[in-house]
């Protein structure tokens, strides 16, 4: 199972959708959208233990917080998944993109099976 493919699935498909997810940040920005990239994790016979940074971009540092505090809340709900056993939220910090523009940032650690 692709876990990257997963997530930005899930974020999409949730009902009154925050903002749209991708695996790469899309040539043509959208004022606010959320990007999914496994950083590592241990791969086992049966499962995985992935690491995600789930970055959510704004037009402010606030309003990055409030949709990575949004997105944190969504994707604790992950778990009733049939494919997946757990999912931590284990870190949410500020980390503005390189060109300076408004960015939070969740790592995600996810149990996939």
């Amino acid at each position: 199972m692709n876990g990257e493919a997963l997530l930005v699935a899930y974020l999409n498909g949730l009902p009154g959708r925050p903002a749209e997810a991708f695996m790469d940040v899309p040539r043509d920005r959208p004022a606010r959208f959320i990007t999914v990239e496994r950083t590592g994790g241990p791969r086992e016979h049966v499962r995985e233990l992935p690491m995600y940074a789930v970055q959510c971009w704004a037009e402010s540092r606030w309003q990055a917080s409030e949709l990575a505090r949004v997105t944190a809340d969504n994707l604790e709900a992950l778990v009733s998944h049939p494919a997946v056993g757990r999912v931590a939220v284990s870190s949410t910090y500020n980390f503005p993109s390189p060109d300076g523009e408004p960015r939070y940032q969740l790592v995600v650690e996810l149990v996939t099976v």
